[in-house]
């Protein structure tokens, strides 16, 4: 979205936002179905329904990779020496909106730089 939609074109980042969000939420309602489909292959191969532990152990495995991500940002902010409720220096400045916003200077500017 960031090299595709001008800063002015608010109803089409809008739009743009809608169908992506749409799009990637897609899998969700199936990756729980799916889940569902396994327990019950499992129930007809081996005659123990695990349903439970199936859906257990999946939402342990999320709430794990959550916890894991919250720490590598905490982590990340202290390797850069972030420190808050201070002016930050304009390279840890930089750094942060690059890890916000996924841009930086080393990327490509958004429009009119490159026309010929």
């Amino acid at each position: 979205m960031y090299l595709t939609v001008k800063p002015s074109d608010i109803a089409a980042a809008f739009v743009l936002y809608f169908l992506i969000n749409f799009i990637v939420d897609l899998q969700g309602p199936v990756f729980w179905s799916i889940i569902s489909e396994a327990v019950d292959h499992g129930q007809v191969k081996s005659g123990k329904r695990v349903a439970g532990m199936a859906f257990g152990g999946i939402s342990w495995c999320q709430k794990m990779g959550m916890s894991l991500a919250a720490g590598m940002v905490g982590w990340s902010l202290d390797f850069i020496l972030y420190v808050p409720d201070t002016v930050q220096k304009p390279v840890l400045a930089e750094m942060l909106c690059a890890a916000a916003y996924g841009h930086s200077r080393f990327l490509p500017p958004r429009h009119g730089a490159f026309d010929v």
